[in-house]
């Protein structure tokens, strides 16, 4: 594979170690940033803070990185997708269902090679925000039952001193009958 080969947009896989310890072998990204004429490529880690950059300005500041070519790999996609032209709007669809339309204004000259790849990047979009409010769901569901068990965590611990308490008064009663 030539530098050339990677374009915005695509996903890569870390195949060799970096100078971060954050990131690992097999952590996937997508390329943000071409700089030093394809030398360097700026990577987005969407979903980790690994505590890098922010491609200058291009991704959330923590989850960038800049990767020589020898140290990740282009990930194939065998997902299928459904195009459809209708005039200069190109609409993609993602097996999952996930849609994304390029609606350019009259002003672009229409590029269909553009068009599917902005609508496909919207489908993504799409399919990741539905995925964010599926996370959003869980971790919502998560935060009850963890409040659910600190509290009867706290009733049980509150009700520790009680039961001391109990056990001196029967121990009490044992001497008592002289046991």
């Amino acid at each position: 594979m030539t530098k050339r080969q990677l374009k915005i947009g695509d996903e890569v896989e870390v195949i060799r170690n970096t100078y971060n310890d954050y990131i690992k072998i097999g952590m996937k990204g997508v390329v943000k940033d071409l700089r030093c004429n394809n030398q360097e490529i700026g990577v987005c880690f969407n979903e980790h803070d690994i505590h890098g950059h922010d491609l200058n300005g291009k991704v959330k500041y923590g989850h960038g990185w800049y990767f020589y070519l020898s140290e990740i790999k282009h990930i194939e996609h065998s997902e299928k997708i459904t195009v459809m032209l209708e005039g200069k709007r190109t609409t993609v669809t993602l097996e999952d269902g996930s849609v994304g339309i390029s609606n350019p204004t009259y002003k672009d000259k229409y590029n269909l090679e553009k068009g599917i790849e902005i609508a496909k990047t919207k489908a993504l979009i799409a399919r990741n925000k539905k995925k964010g409010e599926e996370m959003e769901g869980k971790a919502q569901k998560l935060s009850v039952q963890i409040a659910d068990l600190q509290r009867e965590y706290s009733e049980v611990v509150n009700h520790i001193p009680f039961i001391y308490n109990e056990i001196t008064e029967l121990e009490g009663k044992v001497k008592e009958i002289g046991g």
